[in-house]
């Protein structure tokens, strides 16, 4: 089974990504690994260069694509998919999503820093040294990059012109582009799916 699972932030592609790829025998290629450096965008040719180097290596077994950016996603990694699934949720799930996984992720990182924090201490002979200006130069980093992306998400990418991209997608390869909107319609695909194939 190939798979290319394309839609806004926040809408659940990786969530259903693993959960297909584990119930299927797939292997994921997460687009957003090719496209970020930690908080830093790749440039074009070196996200496509990644990109086609994890591509490659799955090309001859099942794989799911999770997001899809022109950047690193070539058409024909769309012709040969079995199906398109569009998962295309409303601005104010998808923003309360990512509100979500960004507090548990400043948590995770501030739970962390404290056994960093802990761990110096301990190895220390002397007195116990931490940068915790470059630290805190990073979390600051870190927390702008998420500020700017939940803003990029709630003012931009639920656009009528982002929703038209999406669906100029659908319009090239209709015949295997599945919409979704809800959690439920996605359940219910996934279940029909796993269904059809056996699983």
């Amino acid at each position: 089974m190939k798979l290319v699972i394309i839609g806004y932030s926040g809408a659940g592609k990786t969530t259903l990504a693993n959960a297909l790829s584990e119930a299927l025998g797939c292997q994921v290629f997460h687009v957003d690994e090719a496209m970020y450096d930690n908080i830093r965008q790749r440039e074009a040719p070196a996200a496509m260069a990644i990109a086609e180097a994890r591509m490659e290596a799955l090309w001859n077994g099942g794989w799911i694509i999770d997001g899809y950016r022109e950047q690193c996603v070539k058409e024909a990694w769309l012709r040969e998919a079995d199906r398109i699934i569009f998962l295309n949720f409303g601005k104010w799930t998808c923003l309360g999503r990512i509100a979500k996984r960004q507090i548990k992720e400043y948590i995770a990182r501030g739970i962390r820093y404290v056994l960093k924090l802990i761990r110096l201490a301990r190895q220390a002979k002397g007195p116990k040294t931490v940068d915790r200006g470059e630290i805190s130069v990073s979390a600051a980093a870190y927390v702008f990059k998420n500020i700017r992306h939940l803003r990029y998400s709630f003012r931009i990418e639920h656009s009528a012109k982002f929703e038209s991209y999406y669906m100029g997608i659908g319009g090239r390869y209709a015949e295997k582009f599945t919409v979704l909107r809800t959690q439920r319609e996605v359940s219910q695909f996934q279940a029909a799916l796993l269904k059809n194939t056996g699983n």
